[in-house]
């Protein structure tokens, strides 16, 4: 074959849109996120609350979500993220809060606590 098929190929095989430049990366191909997703079985619903979620300071997680599910579990778990969300100081830990409250109600508050020990590590 010709030099110049395989400068046009290389070409096409380097070339990005603008689009496909500026899209984030999806967390649900990261291992543990995929671990977590299929170990707990959760539902398709929730996956954009997982990406939102990511999205969240990890101080701010931390600081709101680090031992939040060892003393609440499921209905409480519930009540107490719908308080959370109502007392927090912040935007972002207000967002935080609803998302987790969401994301619990897909799934339980087993899988919410695995989240968050996810996130953490990441």
């Amino acid at each position: 074959m010709s030099e110049w098929y395989y400068v046009r190929m290389e070409r096409i095989e380097n070339h990005k849109t603008p689009k496909e430049e500026n899209e984030p990366e999806s967390v649900l191909g990261e291992p543990e996120i995929a671990g977590l997703i299929a170990y707990r079985g959760i539902k398709p619903g929730s996956l954009p609350l997982i990406e939102q979620l990511a999205q969240v300071s990890k101080n701010t997680l931390i600081n709101g979500m680090h031992n939040f599910f060892a003393f609440n579990r499921d209905a409480e778990a519930l009540a107490a993220l719908k308080r959370s969300a109502e007392r927090a100081s912040t935007e972002e830990q207000k967002r935080m809060y609803e998302l987790f409250l969401a994301f619990t109600e897909q799934n339980d508050s087993y899988a919410a606590r695995h989240l968050v020990a996810v996130l953490e590590k990441r």
